[in-house]
């Protein structure tokens, strides 16, 4: 009933002041909120306040649009691998 005392689950970003909540057993959300999403639909940039953070002497991993951006300018394929390529189809009798 509740959280655990003395678990966190909101966060707010030092940088950009939005609040994000963490899961129980992942930090998926605020890894998302700081690097970007791979989700063709979300924003692949990350927190608004990335440069911010950069120019405060912070190290942050590359966005996923600067990961993107990377891999087009060395040739590699820049989009996300499609579910056929985990998957293969089977009857199912």
């Amino acid at each position: 009933k509740g959280d655990t005392p003395g678990t966190a689950l909101n966060f707010k970003c030092k940088w950009c002041r939005g609040v994000y909540r963490r899961q129980k057993l992942s930090h998926g959300n605020l890894k998302t909120h700081r690097d970007g999403s791979t989700q063709e639909d979300k924003c692949d940039k990350g927190c608004a306040g990335r440069n911010k953070a950069k120019k405060a002497g912070f190290t942050l991993p590359p966005s996923v649009a600067e990961r993107r951006a990377l891999e087009a300018k060395d040739g590699a394929n820049a989009t996300q691998q499609g579910i056929k390529g985990f998957l293969e189809c089977k009857p199912v009798f």
